[in-house]
């Protein structure tokens, strides 16, 4: 995705997300129109609780797989594995390309190009630092209770910062 083009694609995507009241932490409800799309949403607010998302040109690639044998797991190791991300390359994620989540025989598996830039703290507004997404208050609701990876799905999430 060229850089001019982010803005509207973000604008779309925070349009499905809901920060929610929480006293000591930073808590979202991601409204994603499969489970894919509400991974990424949930990426993009990892990233914008760190820094505003909005300033972040996506010039640089880094890819990204993990498993899990379940679904909160899943979304627990992605949000781990861009904690490390920008732990150790000071990268901060603006766009996810072509993220596709896949069934097999032990569980779940992501996969995703992610873009972004380095860190740069004279051009990105710096906000909260996410020490980790934690279980708590972890949901993932699939609508009309359909369990297919197609179909609307509602996370709920919380970071502790």
């Amino acid at each position: 995705m060229k850089p001019e083009d982010i803005q509207s694609y973000l604008d779309e995507k925070f349009s499905r997300i809901e920060e929610l009241p929480h006293t000591a932490d930073v808590k979202y409800r991601l409204f994603g129109m499969n489970l894919a799309d509400a991974f990424e949403l949930a990426g993009y607010v990892f990233t914008d609780t760190h820094a505003d998302i909005f300033s972040v040109n996506p010039i640089e690639s880094i890819e990204i797989s993990v498993s899990a044998e379940d679904l909160g797991s899943l979304l627990f190791e992605f949000i781990d594995e861009l904690i490390f991300i920008l732990s150790t390359k000071f990268l901060l994620i603006s766009y996810f390309e072509n993220l596709t989540i896949n069934e097999k025989d032990e569980g779940f598996i992501l996969h995703t190009i992610a873009w972004g830039e380095e860190l740069d703290p004279s051009r990105h507004d710096l906000r909260t630092e996410v020490k980790a997404m934690t279980y708590h208050d972890l949901s993932i609701k699939f609508e009309k209770d359909n369990q297919s990876l197609s179909g609307p799905v509602c996370i709920t999430l919380l970071f502790d910062i």
